[in-house]
C-alpha cells in the first residue's frame, strides 16, 4: 500500500524528468496547484502523456504497481483528473484505492 504523500512525491519526481526536457518558462513547479491542463496549464498533449507515463513508470518501479491512469474513465469525467499535479495525484490515489479494495 502507498502512503498519503507518497503518489505525490512520484508526481514530482516525473515533473523533474519533464523539466529538463522543457525551456525555463514552461517548467513545471512540484506544487499541488500547479495547472497542467486547461486555461493555466502550459502542457501541450505530447508533454502531459509524457508525464502520465513517467509516473506510470515510476509506480511500478518504486511501488511495483501497474497502473493505467490515461484511460476512457479519466476522459470522459466531468472534471479532467489532468488539471493539476494535486487532482492527478488524487486520481492516482482512488485508482489504487479502489485496486486495494478490489
Amino acid at each position: 500500500m502507498i502512503q498519503a504523500g507518497e503518489t505525490l512525491s512520484l508526481i514530482y519526481r516525473a515533473v523533474e524528468e519533464l523539466n529538463e526536457q522543457l525551456p525555463p518558462k514552461d517548467r513545471l513547479a512540484a506544487a499541488p496547484e500547479t495547472p497542467l491542463l486547461g486555461d493555466a496549464g502550459t502542457l501541450d498533449s505530447v508533454q502531459l502523456v509524457s508525464l502520465i507515463v513517467t509516473t506510470e513508470e515510476l509506480l511500478l518501479e518504486v511501488h511495483g504497481r501497474h497502473l493505467s491512469v490515461a484511460d476512457d474513465r479519466a476522459f470522459s469525467r466531468a472534471s479532467s483528473p489532468f488539471l493539476t499535479i494535486g487532482s492527478f495525484a488524487d486520481y492516482i490515489d482512488e485508482l489504487l484505492g479502489e485496486e486495494d479494495l478490489g
